[in-house]
């Protein structure tokens, strides 16, 4: 029924079609949403230069305790009402999230880009790299 060149075609469309992975390793669809881990450095470049940025932080209030970046809100990634409050963040800022060491803040970020946040960047080895570049800490 179906020959060759129709199995190859229905191949290459369906593929077409599917996700794509870009060279962070992430995922992105057809509209598009910009979610990637950045070092510190660039990571402060995006403070310091864009519109619209709200730097998340998702450490506990006990981590929160040992400095942080000027600036940050902070919403607790391991708080139970987590996914609720971020939920209500405006999907049309661009983010600019930390944790501790980058694990909770990459998970927060792909929760975003599943949420639909239009730009959203980890840092890279989070809070501890932050300090770690000598980049400056708020103390409480």
């Amino acid at each position: 029924m179906f020959n060759k060149i129709s199995v190859v075609f229905f191949l290459f469309v369906a593929l077409s079609c599917a996700k794509k992975s870009d060279s962070s390793g992430e995922t992105s669809d057809a509209t598009s949403v910009i979610s990637e881990t950045i070092d510190p450095v660039e990571f402060q470049n995006k403070m310091n230069s864009m519109e619209d940025v709200v730097i998340l932080d998702v450490r506990t209030p006990a981590e929160l305790a040992n400095g942080y970046i000027e600036g940050a809100v902070n919403i607790d990634f391991t708080a139970a009402d987590f996914q609720t409050k971020i939920t209500d963040l405006n999907k049309d800022a661009t983010y600019l999230v930390y944790c501790a060491g980058g694990g909770r803040s990459r998970s927060a970020a792909n929760m975003m880009k599943d949420l639909n946040f239009e730009v959203v960047y980890d840092l890279k080895g989070g809070f501890s790299q932050w300090s770690a570049n000598g980049l400056p800490i708020t103390r409480p």
